[in-house]
């Protein structure tokens, strides 16, 4: 059961630092001076003087990913978070079911594998129950929002000028 904890988090932790690969750097101008026009020389990308790229910031909330605010963001997190929770769920009701067998009568091993078992279903409880009362609070505070003042939306996206 270790040994698979360990291979579980080490996979975990893989998927985490393939994910933070990537990251871009922004360098700040000052604010007092306005920056000056990019150079351009014989087919080289534009840079600023001073040999910093041109760099523009990207909203993290476009459409083509389908989260066009912080709300939705968080709401796209617990989905995954919710996803993830029930595989996870599904393969420890699996490793009960080998410990079940593996324990070929033997009462402390039954008592392991109907305690893997039960802690499982328990936790799958948890994670559902957690992902119903999240969705029942944001639409309470969302009718409740909207109740008062009609039109208006907690995840409204910013409107453009």
């Amino acid at each position: 059961m270790k040994k698979f904890c360990k291979i579980l988090a080490g996979l975990l932790f893989m998927l985490l630092a393939i994910t933070s690969v990537g990251q871009r750097n922004v360098y700040a101008v000052d604010a007092v001076t306005p920056p000056a026009p990019p150079v351009v020389t014989g087919g080289e990308e534009p840079t600023v003087p001073g040999g910093l790229p041109d760099v523009a910031l990207d909203n993290p909330f476009d459409d083509d990913s389908g989260i066009g605010n912080l709300c939705d963001l968080i709401n796209q997190i617990l989905n995954i978070v919710a996803e993830i929770g029930a595989i996870v769920g599904v393969l420890f009701i699996i490793w009960a079911g080998f410990l079940f067998i593996k324990a070929q009568g033997k009462p402390e091993e039954i008592q392991k594998a109907k305690s893997t078992f039960y802690t499982t279903v328990i936790g799958l409880a948890i994670l559902l129950g957690a992902s119903v009362i999240a969705k029942v609070v944001f639409n309470t505070v969302s009718s409740i929002t909207t109740s008062f003042n009609p039109g208006a939306s907690i995840c409204a996206a910013p409107e453009a000028d």
